[in-house]
């Protein structure tokens, strides 16, 4: 499979966009596009999903991971519905629709999720975000899950259960550290698979890990 730097030039030269209309509208200078389709340097990773957004285009296939373009995500659906806080002056809400939940820090082993010992602080959310079921938010620190348009310092909703579907973006405790990836179960094992062709995946038997929730927004501060 070609390097992405082929491919980044093959998809510049397919649209017919010199490198300096590229870098308007990709928001890069004409140096980094450059750079990138000589093999001098990579993107950030904050910067590959909107480089795949722009082309239309799987993260798998930028790098070269699969043939096809189309395979995997750029960005996921309605499980990752990003949301801006609701205290800021554009959004006011009144107190009687929204609900405080728990943000969730380091999980100690052998306590309940919510335990007093978890807590680092409290979001006011949306009433209209919840439905049914217990709800806890988590701070997002790593870049596994950018393709899903999930960013660090990002804050995501988590709907509290230890079961999934297939391919769901969920909280999963490995040791005492929770982690965001899409989930997979299948022969007795759980594969946990990043939207970051950068990071590997991970397979678990299972019991080995715990799911603490399914993501169902993600909440950002616009500024």
């Amino acid at each position: 499979m070609s390097e992405f730097k082929t491919i980044f030039r093959n998809l510049r030269e397919e649209k017919k966009l010199s490198r300096k209309e590229l870098s308007e509208l990709i928001n890069a200078s004409q140096d980094q596009i450059y750079n990138w389709e000589t093999g001098r340097g990579e993107p950030e990773t904050a910067m590959l999903p909107r480089i795949a957004s722009f082309f239309g285009v799987s993260l798998e296939f930028l790098f070269g991971k699969s043939d096809n373009r189309h395979i995997g995500t750029v960005f996921v659906g309605v499980d990752t519905v990003r949301e801006t806080p609701l205290a800021n002056e554009y959004s006011p809400v009144s107190k009687k629709d929204t609900v405080l939940l728990p943000i969730i820090g380091t999980i100690r082993a052998g306590l309940p999720i919510l335990a007093e010992e978890n807590i680092i602080g409290y979001e006011e959310v949306s009433t209209s975000w919840l439905n049914g079921g217990d709800y806890f938010l988590l701070k997002v620190a790593g870049e596994s899950m950018i393709g899903a348009r999930i960013f660090p310092g990002d804050t995501v909703l988590i709907r509290q259960q230890d079961d999934c579907e297939n391919g769901e973006i969920c909280a999963v405790l490995i040791d005492d550290e929770a982690t965001l990836k899409r989930v997979y179960k299948m022969n007795g094992k759980i594969e946990l698979v990043p939207e970051n062709p950068l990071i590997s995946r991970m397979v678990f038997d299972k019991g080995k890990i715990r799911i603490l929730g399914k993501v169902k927004k993600v909440i950002f501060d616009p500024k």
